[in-house]
């Protein structure tokens, strides 16, 4: 796995709950830290880590050698204990165009329903995620990479199933105390379009358009926090000095009803998945 870490670093101390070296958790509770921020520490204290007890001060002294930082960057002593450190490239968000939940197909209420049931196993976000926003962007995209999948299959009278993968390289790391950008991984759209018993051909058609016209929708809801699985992540921005909470993507799933609301003609589900 391939991932830029962003641009500030910030040092562990234990008793201050000053950040660690941005490294994985892994590299954390093994591996030391980079060569020159060590080298700076055994100056003074030739055993660490085997032995000595670097102070506060020591941490940020070493933290600081060979880059001009100021004293607030070089601590980030706001950070909170629930934050991670994180500097987006840029500052593009995504408004909220309104989630449009519902239809009226061949004089019947075509709907997504209201709560995405969610897959938030071990805390819910994956190490490796996207922004919720970003997949957001790409819904449309998706939704229209199924539909041409499920017309070039045909249409039949048990409905269509349509799925689209897509590599994606602008994903996000979160082990360590800082994120990390341009992180691999895929994500899995799937559509299930079971149309009602006895529909026509036409009518079938005449659904499935619907769900189609919904199915951006849906994603955007599943990428929701209230109705939908996005979870937050906080983190703090050192160019700004303040903190932010921006919702992260997890995997999910929505029905789409027809008729009555218990009458499921669609499941729609979105995972992500590791590419390293």
């Amino acid at each position: 796995m391939k991932c830029n870490t962003a641009i500030l670093t910030a040092v562990a101390v234990g008793i201050l709950s000053v950040r660690a070296n941005p490294v994985s958790i892994d590299a954390r509770i093994g591996p030391s830290p980079a060569p020159s921020f060590l080298k700076c520490l055994e100056q003074k204290y030739p055993q660490y880590p085997k032995e000595g007890n670097p102070s506060p001060q020591d941490f940020r002294d070493c933290l600081g050698k060979g880059k001009a930082k100021s004293k607030r960057e070089e601590s980030h002593s706001d950070v909170g204990d629930d934050e991670l450190i994180y500097e987006p490239e840029t500052d593009d968000t995504v408004q909220r165009r309104g989630i449009v939940d519902l239809t009226n197909i061949l004089g019947k209420n075509l709907g997504l329903k209201k709560h995405a049931e969610c897959d938030k196993v071990d805390g819910g976000v994956h190490n490796e995620f996207m922004w919720a926003a970003d997949i957001v962007k790409k819904a449309k995209n998706a939704c229209e990479e199924i539909r041409k999948q499920i017309e070039a299959t045909g249409l039949k009278e048990d409905g269509g199933v349509g799925a689209f993968i897509d590599h994606l390289t602008d994903g996000h790391n979160k082990r360590g105390h800082q994120l990390k950008d341009k992180c691999k991984l895929t994500a899995h759209y799937f559509i299930n379009f079971v149309p009602p018993a006895k529909a026509t051909t036409e009518q079938i058609k005449a659904i499935a358009s619907g769900v189609n016209d919904l199915c951006s929708h849906g994603i955007e809801r599943i990428m929701s926090k209230d109705e939908g699985c996005a979870q937050d992540i906080n983190y703090y921005r050192p160019s700004k000095a303040s903190h932010f909470t921006d919702p992260a993507a997890v995997d999910g799933l929505l029905e789409m009803y027809f008729g009555g609301y218990e009458d499921t003609v669609a499941t729609l589900r979105v995972d992500f998945q590791d590419d390293s």
